[in-house]
């Protein structure tokens, strides 16, 4: 038997496909990906853990209100509470295999930013590139301050040679929250990209500030979160139906706004 996260102990583990955010996924791979773990306590209740959404809770416990605001503000404060702990116990980027991931296997020879940290092994955990989400202020120079409590994380999690990436995960409450990888340039341009990596290496190549949403789902709720003072916004977009629609919806929202709007196909520049 194993203690689970209560201290209790459990007689059976299982991990299954989250029916939460398994449908939501691009590719059929990590739709049925399972990435849920399920374990049966020693008292015969059941409980549920997702290592990429988040979601938590007992499938056999008393029952509480549908919809219950109580239950879902103790979840979105726990999903906080990791993130920010893993955040912590991450390490600067430089001289990391997160570094090596970046420069050998994606070709980035730009500065490395602050709200970019390495999380070491842990347990059955693999290493891994974890990004902050949340807006970031500038300390000096252009220069991007530090986070300290990020609402969210983004993690990467990298092969044993760091040469490549397993799988990604987000945790925390990510809506609305761009990864800021550089500020806005001199010329007031912004790029806004899905990938973490395809948004460093625009920034490299065009000197735009840069944005990353982490998924295409969370792509078009950024739209309240870029600064009045931008003149104009690139959108990356990716050759997909995902890729696309979140592109539109993105551009439509900030041309409501008074941007002006270009988009950037990935597919003519790869």
């Amino acid at each position: 038997m194993r203690p689970d996260i209560a201290g209790k102990s459990t007689t059976e583990i299982l991990d299954l496909q989250c029916p939460s955010c398994g449908p939501h996924c691009r590719t059929a791979a990590n739709r049925v990906r399972r990435v849920m773990r399920v374990w049966t306590r020693i008292d015969g209740t059941q409980a549920f853990s997702c290592i990429r959404c988040g979601a938590k809770g007992s499938l056999n416990a008393e029952t509480k209100p549908a919809g219950s605001s109580r239950s879902s503000s103790t979840d979105l404060a726990q999903r906080t509470r990791l993130a920010r702990r893993l955040w912590t116990a991450s390490t600067a980027l430089p001289q990391t295999p997160g570094e090596t991931y970046l420069r050998r296997a994606r070709g980035y020879n730009g500065p490395l930013p602050p709200t970019l940290r390495y999380l070491p092994a842990r347990e059955n955990h693999p290493h891994a590139l974890v990004a902050a989400f949340g807006l970031v202020s500038e300390i000096a120079c252009g220069e991007l301050a530090s986070p300290e409590a990020p609402p969210a994380i983004h993690l990467t999690r990298l092969a044993p040679n760091a040469l490549d990436r397993l799988d990604k995960i987000m945790i925390g409450p990510v809506s609305g929250h761009p990864i800021v990888l550089a500020t806005v340039n001199d010329g007031l341009g912004l790029m806004i990209a899905e990938g973490i990596e395809d948004a460093l290496s625009l920034h490299e190549a065009t000197g735009l500030g840069a944005w990353a949403a982490g998924s295409a789902s969370h792509m078009a709720k950024l739209a309240d979160a870029v600064p009045g003072y931008v003149a104009c916004v690139t959108l990356a977009q990716d050759d997909d139906e995902a890729g696309r629609t979140a592109t539109n919806r993105l551009g439509a929202a900030l041309v409501a706004r008074g941007f002006e709007v270009r988009v950037l196909s990935l597919a003519q520049v790869s």
